[in-house]
């Protein structure tokens, strides 16, 4: 088969791919929390398989099929997500970037949008987004309210509003916290996509060689300990405390792909590993979290595994 057909045959499919996940995205329900992801997977692919050219039609079919099927111009956002993040990550890795400037750069894309969706929906971060979240506590309230016994109203209220007030703190965190976790499985698919079925060669760490740079681990401690001593109220409080969070994420993360290198040389099929894990999430998330956060962190220091990064 000629190359140039057999490469406008994988572009072709592939647009065909990204429109039909960007549509079912608006369609079925939690769709736009998944489809893009995948589709934005696509687009990349398109973009270091078949060329820049390729990837502007892509771009232009998913829009203009999206407004003239929906004529909305809201669809623009999933249009966005199906196609930024792999622009950034196509484009990244056709110019060799290393692997986690790549997955910076995608998790950026993410947060923009992200961001950029909470703004246009709520028309500012405090009156806007706060006001959503206000409106969504209180019909959460009172669709409950009828199976809470009338004795336990007070209570449940407050707990709401303890709720409501936590989510409002730890909102940046929470944002960037889903744009870490969207951008990784963005690279898991292009992998599996450029990597395993065309065979195209790039930067990529797999998920059993994932470490935490040292720096961050000091970081992560002593900011712990400014966390003890402030007030949670205050401006300072509350960035640390979001900062916290997400370098706890990573840590645990890391900790997570150490545990796998560990178990990999042990069990070999991945399906019994994966079931230890469900079985260890399942029974205790929170402390399971928190170990592999501590794992993580003492895995920067010992490099059991003999990584080395950029810096260190």
């Amino acid at each position: 088969m000629d190359l140039r057909l057999k490469k406008s045959g994988i572009g072709a499919a592939c647009i065909i791919s990204v429109l039909l996940l960007a549509v079912l995205s608006g369609i079925i329900p939690y769709g736009a929390v998944i489809f893009p992801v995948v589709a934005s997977s696509l687009t990349a692919y398109i973009c270091i398989r078949c060329g820049k050219v390729a990837t502007a039609i892509n771009a232009v079919i998913t829009v203009s099929a999206l407004l003239l099927l929906t004529k909305n111009i809201e669809s623009l956002i999933i249009a966005a997500l199906c196609i930024v993040p792999g622009l950034v990550s196509g484009i990244m890795i056709c110019r060799k970037k290393e692997y986690y400037t790549t997955l910076f750069g995608v998790c950026a894309s993410f947060v923009a949008i992200i961001i950029g969706i909470m703004l246009w929906a709520g028309y500012g971060v405090e009156n806007g987004i706060g006001g959503l979240l206000d409106a969504s506590i209180q019909n959460m309230r009172e669709s409950l309210i009828v199976a809470v016994p009338k004795e336990n109203i007070a209570d449940f209220d407050s707990m709401l509003s303890v709720v409501a007030a936590y989510i409002k703190i730890m909102l940046p965190s929470f944002v960037i916290l889903f744009s870490l976790a969207f951008g990784y499985f963005h690279m898991v698919i292009l992998r599996v996509l450029a990597g395993r079925i065309s065979k195209i060669r790039y930067s990529y760490v797999p998920f059993n060689m994932h470490k935490t740079p040292k720096h961050m681990s000091y970081m992560y401690f002593i900011l712990t300990i400014f966390v003890m001593f402030m007030s949670g109220d205050s401006e300072i409080g509350v960035a640390l405390n979001n900062i916290v969070v997400i370098i706890d994420f990573i840590l645990a993360f890391c900790g997570f792909s150490f545990i796998e290198y560990l178990l990999s040389g042990r069990i070999k099929y991945g399906f019994v590993r994966a079931l230890i894990y469900i079985t260890a999430f399942v029974i205790g998330s929170s402390l399971v979290i928190q170990i592999l956060s501590i794992v993580g962190m003492l895995d920067s220091f010992v490099n059991y595994r003999r990584i080395e990064r950029n810096g260190e």
